[in-house]
């Protein structure tokens, strides 16, 4: 496992609204070994003061029937003032703050794939794309659909990322930004090419010659 703190300023930094994301993006690519049931890849977890007493909050990413879910719960608040602290409703009726998210297509034993988690600050929109690709939505909204007032990611104390705290493979370029990310690099070197040079390798001795360069 690997814990990262943050920095002041950051998305899990900690603020009233959360230091200026209007707009996030979480990608990373995945490469499971088994890709079991419970195996979690993120896990934040932190508390928010309010007037009427301490609020929880999460943010994981876990395994669940083979597929990689998504879960926000006290993640997201209205930004109008003292109702920010009321649930989002959903299907006409008041509901926990709480927003999942789970992809369609099970995941691939031994193979590499893109994942990215995307927030909308426009919209409210929720979008998980695995390899491009979309698989789930869901909207941060006073509804729980498009339209109406959109919320806002609220974080309260500062508390540490968890990455794959209980995960059995590989995780490579784990990117927070603070944007939508329209479109992802979803492949395995940068787009532009790179010029590699090395310094003049002293070998010490007289008539050396260098026979070969492996990389």
């Amino acid at each position: 496992m690997l814990s990262l703190s943050p920095r002041p300023g950051s998305l899990f930094g900690g603020s009233r609204i959360a230091s200026g994301f209007r707009d996030f993006s979480i990608e990373f690519w995945l490469f499971p070994a088994n890709a079991d049931n419970g195996e979690v890849v993120l896990l934040w977890r932190s508390l928010r003061k309010l007037p009427t007493g301490v609020l929880s909050q999460q943010l994981s990413c876990v395994v669940s029937a083979g597929r990689l879910g998504w879960t926000f719960s006290g993640f997201f608040a209205s930004p109008a003032g003292g109702r920010g602290d009321r649930p989002i409703a959903a299907k006409g009726r008041e509901a926990e703050t709480r927003i999942e998210l789970r992809g369609r297509a099970p995941l691939v034993p031994r193979v590499w794939s893109h994942h990215l988690l995307r927030f909308d600050g426009d919209t409210g929109l929720i979008e998980y794309l695995v390899d491009g690709r979309p698989e789930a939505t869901a909207y941060a909204t006073a509804s729980g659909r498009e339209g109406g007032t959109v919320y806002e990611p609220v974080v309260g104390s500062p508390a540490p990322l968890e990455l794959c705290p209980e995960y059995s493979g590989l995780v490579d370029e784990l990117r927070i930004s603070r944007s939508f990310v329209a479109q992802p690099s979803l492949r395995p070197y940068g787009r532009e090419g790179a010029v590699v040079m090395s310094p003049v390798a002293d070998l010490r001795y007289g008539n050396s010659l260098l026979g070969s360069i492996d990389a």
